[in-house]
């Protein structure tokens, strides 16, 4: 479903957008799945993997979390079978393959990410702060990442869209760019076309059932949901087949936790928590 155009584009701006994947009912399911993980009920008898300490909040608790507060859960294709199924929806991941430029596709991750509407309040508990995702990555072995985020609603500027720098894949890892809970992104807006020239950063608009694709350098963020109803996104990231486990020093990663106490510098990424997704 992505032209020859579309794949130029992520490969020259670090971005591109699908046709329609996913129809309304599927959409419908999907909603349904994230609010039974928010509420903590997991098919087949699964915990969370590791989750208190690569999460910020776990399953959602109103005790603990603001209402306003962007609320994020890794791993939740891995507890939930929609979200897994649509996570390795054959289209969604042909394409992963085409940008990846490979044949075989592993799922790296997946969030389910739920951003409240504010009904038109300007708070900055929604926001997404400028980063790149490889910088939370660098257990990987390669930046030849690529991320997707499936619209489960409309995402319009008003209800938080995600916004790319196009272009700033190409200047690869850097070590200041900001972080995924900052929420000051005028400074940072500010702060990086100063210190790299970047151009401004566009919002990525699309109807339900879309998909955006992101490379794991693109610089990107995401601002309030001044709307009146939540922004709810799925956001798996894939690998090409082969990719394996770094150990050099880098910041902490949770991916390698998941391959086992014996995981050392070399080690693939494979089984069940990065399943063989293409062919």
């Amino acid at each position: 479903m992505l032209t020859a155009k579309d794949i130029k584009q992520f490969h020259d701006s670090g971005y591109c957008v699908s046709p329609v994947v996913f129809d309304a009912e599927q959409i419908r399911q999907a909603r349904h799945a994230v609010d039974r993980v928010y509420a903590g009920d997991l098919d087949d008898g699964r915990s969370w993997p590791f989750m208190e300490p690569v999460t910020r909040d776990g399953p959602y608790d109103v005790r603990t979390t603001g209402p306003y507060d962007v609320r994020t859960t890794l791993f939740s294709a891995y507890v939930n079978r929609t979200i897994r199924s649509m996570a390795a929806n054959e289209v969604l991941v042909g394409m992963a393959a085409a940008l990846l430029g490979c044949e075989a596709v592993r799922l790296w991750q997946d969030q389910a990410i739920w951003k409240p509407g504010t009904g038109g309040l300007l708070v900055d508990n929604g926001d997404i702060g400028f980063h790149q995702d490889y910088s939370y990555w660098q257990d990987s072995s390669t930046t030849n990442m690529v991320s997707a985020n499936i619209a489960l609603q409309d995402v319009t500027a008003e209800n938080g869209a995600l916004r790319m720098i196009p272009g700033s894949h190409k200047l690869g890892l850097l070590s200041d760019v900001g972080a995924f809970f900052d929420r000051n992104l005028n400074e940072t807006r500010q702060r990086l076309q100063a210190d790299l020239g970047v151009r401004e950063d566009v919002p990525i608009e699309l109807k339900a059932g879309q998909v955006s694709f992101h490379h794991s350098l693109t610089i990107h963020c995401s601002g309030p949901n001044t709307s009146a109803s939540r922004r709810l996104v799925l956001a798996p990231a894939y690998i090409a087949d082969g990719t394996f486990y770094r150990n050099e020093g880098q910041p902490f990663c949770p991916h390698g936790l998941l391959l086992g106490d014996d995981r050392q510098h070399g080690t693939p990424f494979a089984g069940e928590f990065f399943p063989l997704l293409r062919p």
